[in-house]
């Protein structure tokens, strides 16, 4: 009996999580579906319903589409195509900086970073690996998909912040592979004894 009540507990667990983690799809029109993303193509949105359709696959155009958010807590702005006269609707600010983000999180390489705090902390050991952290990046227009963003404050914010953590990131990288080396020298010197 008791074997059977944690069972039951544990499947209802994994029920209620799975009922829980649920992507929501924000349409433009202000309609929120609650359900599991598949595919996002640049046409169309490709989605199922488990809750209420556990086979059903659902399809939307993605200019209807304002915004993904999935289950871990990422959202994903969709962009309405260009408008014929070349320009893009007008987002909110906190959207500007959302998509500043996602946008360094996929475009920020920071190779400088590493190979920055490399030479640094070889030359001034773990302080020259804070100091190359500590710099905030210069936002490099190539490193962008639309230059012209970076014109908008709260996009260029965002951007530089999600830069700057990738930075530190990439820092600590090149610290560990400077410290790394300097040790495999140090282990390779014969001691005098």
């Amino acid at each position: 009996m008791k074997a059977f009540t944690y069972l039951f507990l544990l499947f209802f667990l994994g029920a209620l999580h799975q009922t829980l983690a649920q992507d929501i799809i924000f349409k433009i029109s202000g309609e929120e579906i609650k359900a599991k993303v598949l595919e996002i193509t640049p046409d169309k949105v490709q989605y199922t319903q488990p809750a209420k359709f556990a086979d059903s696959l659902f399809t939307l155009a993605r200019k209807e589409v304002f915004m993904v958010k999935y289950a871990n807590g990422e959202n994903e702005l969709m962009h309405p195509p260009v408008e014929e006269k070349g320009t893009t609707p007008v987002l909110s600010s906190q959207d500007m900086y959302r998509q500043g983000q996602m946008d360094a999180r996929q475009y920020y390489r920071g190779t400088n970073a590493v190979l920055g705090s490399i030479g640094a902390t070889l030359l001034l050991g773990i302080p020259g690996t804070v100091l190359i952290a500590a710099i905030p990046p210069k936002v490099n227009p190539k490193e962008v998909p639309n230059p012209a963003l970076l014109s908008d404050q709260y996009y260029y914010n965002g951007y530089r912040h999600q830069a700057h953590k990738r930075k530190v990131g990439k820092a600590a990288i090149g610290g560990g592979i400077a410290l790394a080396a300097f040790v495999a020298i140090l282990a390779s010197i014969p001691s005098t004894q």
